[in-house]
């Protein structure tokens, strides 16, 4: 063999016995997100924090001209059993913002809560509130689910009724007349409810000028 085929088959083997070449790792970005939401760049780290927003309410500070707490109880008390008819005698019944905002918009005031409401509009609030009451109880749905508040709210309306215009004799004399009958007690839900639309409009008639 001469020199220079030896020096081929030589090369050959050396070749051979070179470990192979490991592919080439593509580049890390420069700059990446490790697991926790931490921004990496250029071995820098930069820690991400979550960004919190504090939102200041204001707290309604009444005073002289606004309603009492007891008068505030007294509107609270109502609205919930507006709340609480609306579910029995509507399919879509008002809830509490609702009604807060109806009352709102009967008074034709503008206040930031209720318990700011100024204080001279407290009997006329207290009355669309009642009125409304008195309204969902003359449902035939809230009658025949509710029968006992129903009856306990005319019974208390016409005792009232009584005092206030003074008619006691002129209602037992229409119980008598029409039912022979003396006492409010001894009515049924039917009866109750002509009795109560009686003294309703000795209300109206009472209020009338002249």
């Amino acid at each position: 063999m001469d020199e220079k085929k030896k020096d081929n088959v030589v090369k050959l083997f050396q070749d051979a016995a070179k470990p192979a070449r490991k592919p080439r790792q593509p580049a890390k970005p420069a700059v990446h997100v490790n697991g926790d939401g931490n921004v990496v760049g250029n071995n820098n780290m930069v820690i991400k924090t979550e960004r919190h927003v504090t939102k200041t309410i204001a707290k309604p500070e009444p005073g002289a001209a606004h309603i009492t707490e007891a008068q505030m109880s007294e509107l609270r008390t109502m609205v919930e059993e507006i709340v609480r008819l609306e579910a029995i005698a509507k399919r879509d019944p008002a809830n509490f913002p609702r009604v807060w905002n109806a009352l709102r918009a009967k008074l034709g005031k503008r206040y930031s809560a209720a318990r700011m409401m100024p204080i001279e509009m407290f009997p006329r609030a207290k009355k669309v509130l009642q009125t409304w009451i008195a309204q969902l109880l003359g449902r035939s749905t809230v009658q025949k689910k509710d029968p006992e508040t129903v009856r306990n709210n005319r019974l208390g309306n016409i005792h009232a009724a009584m005092k206030q215009l003074d008619c006691e004799p002129k209602i037992r004399a229409y119980l008598k007349k029409n039912w022979d009958v003396s006492s409010l007690g001894d009515l049924d839900a039917t009866a109750l409810e002509r009795v109560y639309r009686y003294v309703a409009g000795l209300k109206r008639a009472a209020v009338k000028p002249g």
